[in-house]
C-alpha cells in the first residue's frame, strides 16, 4: 500500500526491473525481478531466502505462481 501510495504502480503483471513483493512469511519479502522468460516464468534475484541471512541467490517462480505476487514499477 505504501508503494502505491507513493505513486508507484503496483500490479501482478511481473516486468523486468519491477520489484516482487510478498506478505508471506514473518516480514514479508521482495525480490529484483531480473527477467521475465518467454514461458511466463521469471528470473529473481534475492536476499535471504534460501541461503539464509546476509545471502543472495536466484530463483525462477513458475508461471503458474507469478500472478500471485505483486510487482512494484
Amino acid at each position: 500500500g505504501q508503494a502505491s501510495s507513493a505513486g508507484f504502480k503496483v500490479d501482478h503483471s511481473p516486468k523486468e526491473g519491477s520489484i516482487m513483493q510478498t506478505t508471506n512469511g514473518p516480514y514479508g519479502h521482495v525480490a529484483y525481478v531480473e527477467r521475465v522468460n518467454g514461458d511466463g516464468s521469471i528470473l529473481i534475484s534475492e536476499m535471504n531466502y534460501t541461503n539464509g541471512p546476509y545471502n543472495s541467490d536466484y530463483r525462477t517462480i513458475p508461471a503458474s505462481e507469478v500472478s500471485l505476487y505483486a510487482y512494484i514499477h
